[in-house]
């Protein structure tokens, strides 16, 4: 059946709501648009509907013409849906309170190991309590370390690395560092954690190139770690920071990791509880998101971040827009060589590794020295003197 545009004007003998229903039928029954009819039907009546008005009225016209059995099939069809819909709510709620769950057990238990880790390290080792220093000085430092690896083992024509050439290479930062602060006269060092301490066991290549498991990987390196810092804090006030990063992180795939399910939190946990009662080691609060730190030195402002998220042509924008802020200094690491520029009065600089070229940077036709950072920093300038410490 075939209609036409007057086929929907309204007669002489009708209602308005006949009329309105007649034209109802016929909409369901022609090929016009509603927008067409919606303008017939306003002409007609004097109104100045929507088409979306009348088709939704018309939807309301179908229920009341249905059955009583038909009506009842709708609303269990209507029924069946919100249920469905409410099923899939529920079990998307079940799914994050699981992860939320398994998050915090997670947690629980790898600061349970660091603690009693610690004890255990405290009744066999003590590491000395000192006093702070009497003198003062006008100069402050950052000491940067990341990428060491531990756990990993590595044997090329251009490296060779392993947990003991990874503690020899400590032991050689420390007694350089501990020379230059004595000679640069420093009684405060800000000893940023740049992590990547650990091999980890996010790739394949990499739990075939380690030597240890993830956990006595992260134990080992907390207890060198507490090590180092105690003998610096012989000297100086440590202040000590760190950040995540990627190589820690408890899920292989990145894409099924939560950040925040990382091993590199044990690391401050135990240095926490090793280093109870050194009055010469502090741990300032950072009020960022994990992954960045900010803090002051004699008033300069520094970021710092592992690098793993940033490129390094847009770290600086992306450290003001996220600490909301102008940086003096960005400190970054992840990418295992040295470099330094400046941006903006901005000044960047990225460490080194204390690893050195390992088997996929080699494939890379990529070698860098084993090298970590150390900056001297004065009122008037935060990048006073930069030291390269080579570790080879």
């Amino acid at each position: 059946m075939s209609f036409n545009t007057e086929d929907f004007l309204k007669k002489d003998d009708e209602t308005n709501i006949d009329y309105t229903i007649r034209c109802y039928k016929q909409k369901h029954e022609s090929e016009l648009s509603w927008q067409t009819v919606a303008e017939i039907m306003n002409e007609q009546l004097g109104n100045n509907y929507s088409e979306s008005y009348y088709r939704k009225q018309s939807k309301k016209y179908e229920y009341n013409e249905l059955s009583d059995e038909d009506k009842l099939a709708n609303d269990l069809k209507e029924l069946i849906l919100e249920f469905k819909k409410t099923k899939v709510k529920l079990s998307d709620e079940r799914i994050q309170n699981n992860a939320y769950i398994r998050q915090m057990a997670r947690e629980d238990t790898i600061k349970e190991i660091a603690f009693e880790y610690a004890k255990k390290m405290n009744a066999k080792k003590l590491l000395c309590d000192t006093n702070r220093p009497i003198y003062t000085s006008d100069k402050e430092a950052i000491l940067m370390i990341s990428d060491w690896h531990y756990g990993l083992s590595v044997n090329n024509y251009v490296n060779t690395y392993n947990t003991d050439i990874c503690k020899q290479r400590v032991s050689k930062l420390l007694e350089e560092t501990k020379e230059i602060l004595f000679k640069e006269h420093i009684t405060t060092l800000h000893l940023v954690n740049l992590s990547d301490l650990i091999c980890g066991r996010i790739h394949m290549g990499l739990r075939l190139q380690s030597r240890i498991d993830v956990i006595t990987q992260t134990m080992d390196i907390s207890e060198i770690l507490a090590e180092f810092i105690s003998n610096l804090s012989e000297s100086v006030v440590v202040k000590y920071m760190d950040v995540l990063d990627n190589h820690s992180r408890l899920e292989p795939n990145k894409c099924e990791s939560l950040e925040l399910e990382s091993l590199v939190r044990m690391i401050p946990w135990y240095l926490k509880e090793r280093l109870k009662g050194n009055d010469n080691v502090e741990f300032p609060v950072n009020y960022n998101d994990p992954d960045i730190i900010t803090f002051e030195v004699l008033g300069h402002k520094v970021a710092a971040v592992h690098g793993h998220k940033d490129k390094p042509t847009k770290v600086i924008d992306n450290m003001v827009a996220m600490t909301g802020r102008l940086n003096d200094l960005v400190l970054t690491a992840h990418l295992h060589h040295f470099a330094s520029e400046e941006e903006h009065e901005c000044v960047r600089i990225s460490n080194g590794s204390l690893m050195g070229t390992d088997d996929y940077a080699k494939d890379l036709r990529l070698t860098s020295k084993p090298s970590q950072t150390l900056i001297i920093c004065t009122p008037d300038n935060v990048t006073k003197c930069i030291y390269k410490i080579n570790l080879e």
